[in-house]
């Protein structure tokens, strides 16, 4: 497992979208726990499932590359709310059904019988990385299932972390679960906890 600065992580952007294409698992920060992800796929989902001893009929979370590629990728009917609910919230993962057509689409069907999907865009520079990668990246919290989500590094599971092969240290983050918000052309729901 090799740590690096977030400073270190965003300004060498290129080398580290090699080593996620490489299969490399990273623990990074986001606008509200320690995530543990790598690129989308069945696989990933597998092998991130086993890590954190977690049933696999869970759903994960994907970090979008842009708003774009969510009204591209998701029945939105109604992309200013999606804003609106970004704007409103400091933390917000959006719960959104993928459209038939689109590759993914196969990935997110093994989800959850729904169909639906977590997806966010994040308030840290680490979506600076997601968007200059423009591949959805997995997006789950760095603890065992059933055990408290880490705000540190110092906090995180050493088993866990045996498992990765980056640890991006970005300092202490909020250590808060985001806002969902389940959006169809039927409802809108709000969970703010």
């Amino acid at each position: 497992m090799h740590k690096i600065s977030l400073y270190q992580f965003l300004t060498q952007k290129d080398h580290f979208v090699e080593e996620v294409i490489q299969n490399k698992l990273f623990v990074y920060p986001t606008d509200t726990l320690y995530g543990i992800g790598w690129l989308f796929s069945h696989n990933n989902i597998e092998r991130i499932a086993k890590i954190k001893k977690r049933n696999m009929s869970k759903k994960m979370s994907i970090i979008a590359p842009s708003f774009d590629r969510i009204f591209k990728n998701f029945h939105v009917s109604n992309p200013e709310y999606l804003l609106e609910m970004f704007n409103k919230y400091h933390w917000v993962t959006y719960i959104l059904e993928p459209k038939s057509t689109i590759s993914e689409y196969s990935l997110y069907e093994t989800q959850r019988e729904d169909k639906t999907i977590g997806v966010r865009i994040i308030k840290h520079p680490f979506q600076e990385f997601i968007t200059y990668m423009g591949k959805p990246f997995i997006s789950t919290s760095v603890n065992f299932s059933g055990k408290p989500n880490a705000k540190l590094l110092t906090e995180l599971e050493p088993k866990i972390l045996e498992s990765v092969d980056y640890v991006v240290d970005g300092k202490e983050v909020l250590g808060k679960a985001s806002v969902l918000v389940w959006v169809d052309n039927n409802k809108i729901y709000v969970r703010d906890e």
